[in-house]
């Protein structure tokens, strides 16, 4: 297989082309070959098949997103209108537009997510007038 493209993910059909050949008394090593996938991934599949008489994989965890897609375009929006505004003045836009409160940590991923970046402010020590002594 040193040629050939090793896959991760496989549609629903190859899924089910595996467990049927599976079924047939085709080994995991052979059916990974003819599908071009490691075989760990078909392993886990005929194991899911066994448990939950489906192939596909089901979204079992994390936390629901505070923001929809809308909204997501809408942050990175107007972080491009507003090019110097830093994560926190973006967070307080979005809430004064939409009502919703997120975190400035989720504006920043929010914008990470659409290859952007929020513009960190900038710490400087003031400068003062050189006293001059004479």
């Amino acid at each position: 297989m040193a040629n050939r493209q090793v896959r991760r993910r496989l549609s629903e059909y190859d899924m089910n082309r595996g467990i049927e050949m599976m079924e047939a008394g085709r080994s995991q090593r052979h059916v990974a070959h003819l599908l071009g996938v490691p075989q760990s991934v078909v392993s886990r599949m005929w194991n899911r098949s066994q448990t939950t008489g489906n192939v596909l994989q089901v979204h079992a965890g994390g936390r629901e997103r505070l923001t929809t897609q809308a909204q997501d375009r809408f942050i990175a929006f107007h972080a491009r209108r507003q090019r110097f505004s830093n994560a926190t003045t973006l967070r307080n836009d979005f809430q004064n537009a939409t009502g919703v409160r997120v975190s400035a940590h989720t504006v920043r991923s929010r914008l990470h997510d659409a290859g952007l970046s929020s513009r960190w402010p900038a710490i400087r020590i003031p400068l003062t007038q050189l006293m001059s002594h004479g």
